[in-house]
């Protein structure tokens, strides 16, 4: 998780305070400090995040999916209108501009 790789990162940090003088120790105190403190912030966020559950993702992923399909049916409506002649509504299933524009022909 985020927040334990933020914690190393502290840590790191704090092995290289007996590396340098006591000035840049200070700074590198601070950060630590500020590093940590993120990391527990940050753990509590990762606490509070729910997962959702793999039935809610397919329903999802169900509603995005007609979702999608309605728009190529709307896209395909519209080509096909395109296709009629003007004089015809386009709205009986059973007009012959509207199987001529099915199978391609006009």
């Amino acid at each position: 998780m985020v927040s334990q790789e933020i914690r190393t990162n502290a840590i790191a940090l704090g092995a290289l305070m007996h590396q340098v003088d006591p000035e840049q120790a200070a700074v590198l105190r601070l950060v630590k400090t500020n590093l940590i403190a993120a990391a527990d912030h940050a753990e509590e966020l990762e606490r509070s995040l729910v997962v959702p559950k793999q039935e809610e993702i397919q329903k999802i992923e169900k509603e995005i999916d007609e979702v999608k399909l309605q728009g190529i049916k709307r896209g395909l409506l519209i080509s096909l209108a395109t296709l009629l002649p003007s004089d015809c509504s386009g709205e009986c299933e059973g007009c012959a501009h509207a199987k001529e524009a099915a199978h391609g022909q006009n």
